[in-house]
């Protein structure tokens, strides 16, 4: 019989450890960029002060990520919860990056991706007790 504490030899999905990884630096992002353009603003270039190019990038590299893990966590544990939150942060994400600017597209972003981790992390979890 096996025991439940021994982890499993079973390859888990990837999909979830870069989403897990993508939405922290999303995080740190956002977080730090606006203290960096405040206190350094002599460093940055100014194509980086640019609102909007950082987070299109990001979004386009979340989207693939936060899908192949919806699909390929739910196919392993059939729980929606994951779905749902990784659904809801990238469009909260997709919101604030194409539609609102300023502040507001900072504090949106950090829902966003909080949404995107707690998803990526549950998936993960339940992936590992399959």
């Amino acid at each position: 019989m096996k025991n439940k504490a021994e982890p499993s030899t079973v390859e888990l999905p990837q999909w979830d450890f870069w989403g897990l990884i993508l939405s922290g630096v999303c995080l740190v992002h956002c977080l730090l960029t606006p203290l960096a353009l405040v206190i350094l603003p002599a460093l940055v270039p100014h194509w980086l002060q640019a609102e909007g190019h950082g987070h299109s990038l990001f979004f386009l590299l979340l989207l693939p990520i936060a899908a192949f893990a919806m699909f390929s966590g739910f196919r392993r544990h059939h729980r929606w919860a994951p779905i749902v939150w990784l659904g809801l942060g990238v469009a909260v994400v997709a919101f604030a990056t194409f539609v609102l600017d300023g502040k507001p597209e900072y504090a949106l972003t950090i829902v966003g991706s909080l949404l995107l981790l707690r998803g990526h992390y549950l998936n993960r979890r339940w992936c590992r007790s399959c």
